[in-house]
């Protein structure tokens, strides 16, 4: 029974992606938010921002799963942790929609971006999610 209801957030992240991405690519196209195909030789036009809707569906899938582990199960176990990593994701996912819209030759830089990761990484450093030790090659712990 437990593991039959948990099967219910993946269906929903898969089915709000399958569904709902071919929407997005027509709209996208139809309103201009299209970049060349930078891996072909042709000058094909390609739809942008379609991280979005994976986002969605990730967020939709992690919410739902929350609902039934806390009003179905009465659990509220790891639930900071899911919450944090969903943070970081977005956080992660705004950066990702900032360099996509600023275009390829104007985006974001290296630096930029790894700096802005480290700031996505907060939530989850607060909560301390996982360890606090690393090693380092040749040189141990």
């Amino acid at each position: 029974m437990a593991s039959a209801l948990l099967i219910f957030p993946i269906a929903i992240s898969f089915l709000v992606t399958l569904l709902v991405l071919p929407i997005w690519i027509r709209k996208s196209l139809r309103f201009g938010f299209s970049g060349r195909d930078m891996n072909k030789y042709q000058d094909i036009k390609v739809s942008e921002g379609g991280g979005i809707v994976a986002v969605a569906g990730f967020i939709l899938g992690i919410l739902s799963y929350v609902a039934i582990k806390r009003f179905f199960f009465g659990s509220e176990d790891n639930l900071i942790e899911i919450f944090a990593l969903a943070t970081s994701l977005l956080i992660l996912a705004m950066i990702g929609i900032i360099d996509g819209s600023l275009g390829w030759k104007m985006g974001l830089g290296k630096k930029t971006r790894i700096a802005l990761c480290f700031f996505a990484a907060i939530p989850l450093m607060v909560i301390g999610a996982g360890q606090s030790t690393f090693s380092l090659p040749l040189l141990g712990e």
